[in-house]
């Protein structure tokens, strides 16, 4: 499972003797708004932009609140692809795909547009890409 669009981990994990399916996490949050999107994601993912190493040592919800307090708005619009656009989510999708990823999971931050936006845009669209 990866979090990143590398395709090294994928060269990795074959190095390795892995041959079974590749899995990647696509953190994403759709919403009628772009800046509306990034507030959503700020709220509920800002604790993403400190990293793994920072991650693995904190014990707790309030941790990882007080790690995260200060980080800005802008700097997880950067990370995560905010917006109602689904050709900027595809182009999301698109890099794990291109590196080498077999299975992708999307993870919405904040539900109440998601379900129809993706119905109606998302996987339409998705299948194409796919099917190419």
């Amino acid at each position: 499972m990866a979090t990143e669009a590398r395709a090294d981990l994928i060269d990795a994990f074959r190095g390795a003797g892995g041959a079974g399916p590749r899995y990647a996490e696509v953190a994403m949050c759709c919403a009628g708004r772009q800046k509306e999107a990034q507030q959503t994601a700020h709220r509920y993912f800002r604790w993403a932009a400190t990293g793994w190493p920072a991650q693995a040592e904190l014990p707790d919800t309030k941790a990882f609140a007080a790690a995260s307090q200060y980080i800005p708005v802008e700097v997880i619009a950067e990370k995560i692809t905010c917006g109602p656009s689904a050709d900027q989510q595809l182009a999301a999708i698109g890099k794990f795909v291109d590196a080498g990823f077999d299975h992708v999971i999307l993870v919405q931050i904040g539900q109440d547009y998601f379900f129809d936006f993706f119905a109606r845009e998302l996987a339409p669209k998705l299948r194409r890409r796919m099917a190419a």
